[in-house]
């Protein structure tokens, strides 16, 4: 129903503004003769605001704001910066699409929010707030929205302002009802309708009511929407009464109440008052001509037709919704219900070979949406416990910077004392030989670029589940509030993150060990066909959706390693590594072949050699996989088109089997190593 909200606040909450528009074209026009005509100065500014109030919510209305804006900064006049920033975004809201209104709203809401707070204008200061608000909940942002009417909320609580309060409950109800959570969607809008005794001003009573009613329309509440119906059109008529200009501007109000008050009344089988209200319905819709508008009409008489069981007409006029939500774009929440809707009456109608495939579809769309919703509203959880935490470490944040700053002394030092080490140890070579010296040069800018790289990626890799693991541990420790779900939940995250970053500090550590030369190496004498046994066997174990086909001949094949080692290797050829998804039971076939003197190992299909589920933590393995196995004198090449990873073994390896365990230096092929991608 997100197309629903944004019609109801413009048509609703801004209708007397384009009825003044509509009778004060030549107060425009003059006002802007004026404009042009005075110098910069007071007079100037003042008139240039009246045309801003003026024009707002018209195209042409942006370009006055920032006009003021620009001469109000230049005379320091704080009050009409303020005016201007307020219209600027109420212009963005209405005209801007979703992706360059919110960034031209935060924008302006950053210059405007802190003056109307600063000046103490409280009308423009929650308006803006509201603004940024529902920018976010367009936008499908919903956690951001929730934080942001809370913000609202509280402030507006310490100064007692009920507007400013009856906005944050407004948007917090909303953005509980575009993620779906409905009990602490229907608690915000009752508290917020609760404050009409405050003496709120109408056009805020006409959103919540709207909401209220939109609330319960799509859950079905037909006898609970009749009271706020009855609410809806005592408040329009009254505003009507006072100001009787406005009939047009607000028919839109009037249709959506019929349409309303016609589908709550035949779903509680009382068609002669249904009936009442379809000649008012036709009536509004006529004159306000707007096709969008026709899927509650045609909703209405479809839900009559029902309850008359003149199933007929009800189909055919559940037909023309689909066609108005498909022609006109609507959102796939309207589908969702359509569909829904019509699934019941082919029900109804016994007919249930058509319900059956409705039912069906809306399921799999609901549950789509549902999954996108769940993953916005994880990655809007993490991008805010960044910023949250920022917040909460500003108490510590000298004493951290001063250690920072001693340490990135001691650092640049070292790495000062460093680079002198090494430029001192090439200039000495530069006197041997020009010719050395230029590829030693070039050596080392490759091998600081490699080691940059390398850096920054695992820096990138570490931090994020670290700062997961940090966050919602914090969380855990600090919010009583939350439920036992939500604590597995949390502690499931804190879990698999905590396995990530031990598996990349590990690899990293086994990596450099590798490339220096430095890995402890426990040598044992074993058969290569059994050692690919047993690691099948332990992903039997750990992985049961994979099914391992294991093809092996019945020779041996003597091998001199490290047995733990190598079994690493196979385990994450067959298995990947411990944050590669497994979402659906897969197979890997695996087939080892003597040829003379190698020996083939293929293993197809293998998780690791997937390019779509291509991660750090799976380049790092590759990596180790083939540095340790060309240790041992066999070859890693891996093919990403067709999921093959294949290994070779001589029969001559590379450490001498007279040699004991203890530290080797690593393979040549090491120094043509490629550094990791970001």
């Amino acid at each position: 129903m997100k197309h629903l909200l944004c019609t109801l606040l413009v048509l609703i909450g801004l209708c007397p503004l384009h009825a003044l528009h509509a009778q004060e074209q030549s107060e425009v026009d003059s006002l802007h003769r004026i404009v042009e005509s005075l110098p910069r100065g007071t007079e100037r500014l003042n008139q240039l605001a009246r045309l801003v109030r003026v024009t707002q919510l018209t195209p042409e209305g942006i370009n006055y704001a920032r006009q003021l804006y620009t001469e109000a900064m230049q005379q320091h006049n704080d009050t009409l910066v303020c005016t201007a920033a307020a219209h600027a975004i109420g212009n963005h809201y209405s005209f801007s699409d979703n992706a360059t209104g919110l960034d031209s709203i935060r924008h302006w809401a950053s210059i405007g929010i802190p003056l109307s707070k600063k000046l103490g204008i409280w009308k423009f200061y929650f308006e803006m707030k509201k603004a940024l608000t529902c920018a976010y909940i367009f936008n499908s942002r919903f956690e951001f929205a929730l934080e942001e009417a809370k913000s609202m909320a509280a402030e507006a609580e310490e100064i007692s302002n009920y507007d400013g309060l009856a906005n944050a409950y407004l948007c917090m109800g909303m953005a509980y009802q575009g993620s779906k959570r409905w009990k602490e969607c229907w608690e915000m809008l009752q508290k917020a309708h609760g404050l009409f005794s405050k003496d709120i001003y109408p056009t805020l009573k006409f959103n919540i009511l709207f909401q209220c009613i939109d609330y319960l329309y799509v859950n079905n509440r037909s006898k609970d929407i009749l009271p706020f119906l009855d609410e809806g059109h005592e408040l329009i008529d009254q505003f009507l009464h006072a100001n009787p200009y406005l009939e047009s501007a607000l028919s839109g109000s009037y249709f959506l109440l019929t349409t309303y008050a016609i589908t709550s009344y035949s779903k509680l089988g009382q068609t002669q008052q249904a009936s009442q209200y379809i000649p008012q319905a036709q009536k509004w819709r006529n004159i306000m001509n707007l096709k969008t508008y026709d899927k509650f009409y045609f909703e209405a008489l479809c839900d009559y037709y029902t309850a008359l069981k003149q199933f007929d007409k009800a189909v055919a006029y559940g037909d023309s919704v689909q066609a108005v939500i498909v022609s006109n774009g609507l959102q796939a929440d309207d589908l969702i219900f359509h569909l829904e809707r019509q699934a019941d009456l082919y029900y109804t109608m016994g007919d249930y070979d058509q319900a059956l495939p409705l039912y069906q579809r809306s399921k799999a769309l609901r549950d789509s949406i549902n999954r996108v919703i769940a993953d916005r509203q994880m990655d809007e959880i993490k991008e805010m416990y960044a910023m949250d935490h920022l917040a909460l470490e500003a108490a510590k944040m000298r004493q951290r910077v001063q250690w920072a700053i001693i340490g990135s002394v001691f650092l640049v030092i070292g790495v000062m004392i460093f680079l002198w080490r090494r430029n001192y140890h090439y200039n000495r070579q530069l006197q041997l030989s020009t010719q050395a010296t230029s590829q030693a040069a070039k050596t080392t800018q490759e091998a600081n670029e490699q080691k940059r790289r390398f850096l920054s990626t695992m820096s990138h890799a570490i931090r994020v589940p670290l700062h997961s693991v940090v966050g919602f541990s914090q969380l855990l420790s600090t919010d009583s509030t939350l439920t036992d779900e939500e604590r597995n939940e949390y502690g499931e995250i804190v879990r698999y993150n905590t396995e990530q970053l031990m598996f990349l500090v590990n690899s990293v550590l086994d990596l450099s060990r590798l490339e220096a030369g430095m890995t402890k190496w426990q040598m044992a004498d074993y058969d290569l066909f059994q050692l690919m046994s047993d690691a099948t066997g332990s992903v039997r174990m750990s992985q049961p959706q994979i099914k391992v086909d294991l093809q092996l001949s019945q020779e041996q094949w003597p091998i001199h390693t490290d047995t733990g080692r190598m079994m690493q290797v196979f385990v994450s050829m067959l298995a990947g590594t411990v944050t590669t998804p497994h979402p659906v039971p897969e197979t890997v076939i695996v087939e080892m072949r003597i040829a003379g003197e190698e020996l083939e190992l293929v293993v197809e299909g293998s998780p690791l050699a997937d390019r779509n589920r291509e991660n750090q933590e799976s380049l790092l393995r590759h990596q180790i996989n083939r540095l340790t196995l060309e240790y041992f004198g066999g070859s890693y090449a891996t093919d990403f088109e067709h999921r093959i990873i294949s290994v070779i073994f001589s029969k001559v390896q590379h450490p001498s089997q007279e040699k004991a365990a203890g530290n080797y230096p690593p393979p040549k092929s090491l120094q043509a190593m490629e550094p990791l991608p970001l």
